[in-house]
């Protein structure tokens, strides 16, 4: 054994196979070709590797048995078998063959063994290091692959010159946190993988499907293939059990779509079918978004809003309005909300072009606090200047939910001007986000425990309008504008939903108000089903601090309309 396992011939295969990290099949194919010349010294004629019965190769697939590893071509004799018992590489045993006529030497016999363990811990070692690269390549949730992966086929993709045949979908389950509330983590979880896993398995091998984290997810899918992806997985229903019962779970997706051309790269790909998605979901509210040129200048302008911010906040740029409420009985100014505008070279910016974005990196926070502040330097003066002064609504995003000293911070600034708690009135826009609603019942209570009104904004178009009845106790709902409209429609359901809603709200002595109200049609209906306050241009738009003033000292005004 010591001759041809010392010699140049050995350490010039050694090297070769640990010349680079292999995968079990291209140990394999390296193998059979670097081994020839040891064989031909020890006088093997052929080389066969017993597969283990149910065993897999990467692709799941059952490898023939044998798998031929080296054959001369010659005539065979009697073989000798080695047991591979060690490790799971998925080789049962190393069969080696003599030439016909020949029989293995006592000596030939050990070298043999020598080389069956060599091949054996090539396998094994091969297969541990795959093992190792799959777990750095593979979503431990679902099973599919992760961002590494991506990231290593979009940019193989990109240097072979092949981007350019596919499209790129960035993809985000609807609402799947109801899902998650609705079933539990377990079988949410399950939901969760089955979808990845269907999606995994309609792939051809030249495409990719990760999971980015959470329950968004990205594909490269051949373009010829866009619309086989798209009506299969944009509404995919999945049968589930709860409470020993069966329901079809439809997962519904948002999908951002870019189809490359040539000289795309990867990182386009990317970011153009996420701009996609965003402005989809954002503005647009579709759920099938094709990337369009256009796109980029709206992403232009969210950036410039997004870096302009800090700087207009602090050179004053953001000013307060007030619009105010008013009481449909005895026609008298009820209350205001305070409102904000974004004065910038002389343009009034108004709140469409600028609160959503605020709103997606929290800046919105600081605009809160700010207009806040702002409502109680206005009540402070008005109540030293002796008019009489009405309950201020100042609106919160439910971004400040994240902030566990919210409320104190609100109180702060209460105390820094000696405001009485009965001329404020925090406003929130109705919980869309069973993950919030916690902290959102907490801040509600926070509030009310210390004296604040609590209002909630766009009644009847979030996920959770009666949970918001039953269990919060707020004090103010505003009945969202897009029912007020529809009251102009011929459609009689509509004012029988309303109706039952400003019932409802009565009944359990919560304060009701429309916004948006408009025409006098919807004031005299209104007033039938006894929603007594109502906020709209056909009484006042949003006024400057100085017109609002002007109203305060004079309560009667709006008896002529």
């Amino acid at each position: 054994m010591e001759g041809i396992f010392c010699s140049n011939l050995f350490r010039d295969f050694w090297n070769a196979m640990y010349s680079s990290a292999l995968t079990p099949a291209q140990t394999l194919e390296k193998l059979s070709s670097q081994i020839l010349p040891l064989a031909k010294a020890l006088g093997i004629a052929r080389i066969d590797l017993q597969t283990k019965p149910g065993t897999e190769d990467a692709q799941g697939q059952t490898p023939a048995s044998p798998i031929h590893l080296f054959d001369r071509g010659t005539a065979i004799g009697e073989p000798i078998s080695t047991d591979c018992a060690k490790g799971d590489n998925g080789i049962a045993a190393i069969i080696m063959y003599p030439a016909k006529g020949n029989e293995f030497s006592t000596e030939a016999l050990k070298d043999i063994e020598f080389l069956s363990s060599i091949i054996s811990a090539l396998l094994e070692h091969s297969r541990l290091t795959d093992l190792i690269y799959q777990a750095t390549i593979t979503d431990a949730a679902t099973g599919v692959h992760n961002p590494h992966y991506l990231v290593q086929m979009g940019n193989m993709f990109e240097q072979k010159g092949l981007l350019s045949k596919y499209t790129a979908f960035f993809i985000n389950l609807k609402n799947f946190k109801y899902v998650n509330k609705s079933l539990g983590p377990e079988p949410s979880n399950r939901v969760l993988t089955i979808y990845a896993q269907s999606a995994k398995a309609f792939l051809k091998e030249d495409e990719v499907f990760v999971r980015l984290g959470g329950d968004n997810f990205f594909a490269l899918i051949l373009s010829e293939r866009t619309n086989d992806f798209l009506n299969k997985f944009v509404i995919f229903p999945i049968n589930e059990r709860k409470q020993g019962s069966e329901l079809i779970v439809q997962v519904m997706a948002r999908m951002g779509v870019y189809r490359a051309t040539e000289g795309d790269t990867f990182n386009e790909l990317m970011n153009r079918s996420a701009v996609a998605l965003d402005l989809g979901r954002n503005v647009l509210n579709k759920d099938i978004t094709l990337f369009k040129p256009e796109m980029m200048e709206k992403v232009m302008y969210q950036k410039k809003v997004s870096t302009s911010f800090p700087r207009a906040l602090n050179d004053g740029e953001f000013i307060i309005y007030f619009q105010p409420k008013i009481n449909l009985y005895d026609k008298n100014l009820h209350s205001a909300e305070a409102l904000v505008r974004w004065v910038h070279d002389d343009r009034i910016i108004p709140p469409a072009e600028f609160i959503d974005i605020l709103e997606k990196e929290e800046s919105i926070c600081k605009l809160d606090l700010f207009v806040f502040e702002n409502v109680c330097k206005c009540l402070r003066r008005w109540i030293d200047a002796g008019l009489r002064t009405v309950r201020i609504s100042s609106n919160f995003s439910k971004r400040n939910l994240r902030n566990q000293n919210i409320v104190n911070e609100i109180l702060s600034i209460m105390k820094k001007y000696s405001i009485d708690s009965k001329y404020i009135e925090i406003e929130l826009t109705e919980i869309s986000d069973y993950d919030d609603y916690t902290e959102f019942e907490s801040f509600v209570k926070k509030l009310r425990h210390n004296g604040i009104s609590v209002a909630i904004d766009d009644f009847g178009t979030g996920y959770s309008t009666m949970n918001i009845l039953k269990n919060l106790g707020v004090d103010v709902i505003k009945i969202d504008k897009s029912l007020i409209d529809n009251l102009e429609s011929p459609k009689k359901e509509d004012e029988i939903v309303i109706r039952n809603i400003v019932n409802m709200i009565n009944e359990l002595s919560i304060e009701t108000i429309a916004e948006g109200v408009e025409t006098p049609a919807q004031v005299k209906f209104l007033k039938r089903i006894h929603c007594p306050l109502v906020q709209g241009f056909l009484f006042d738009q949003p006024l400057t601090v100085s017109d609002f003033e002007k109203r305060l000292k004079a309560p009667h005004y709006y008896e002529s309309i």
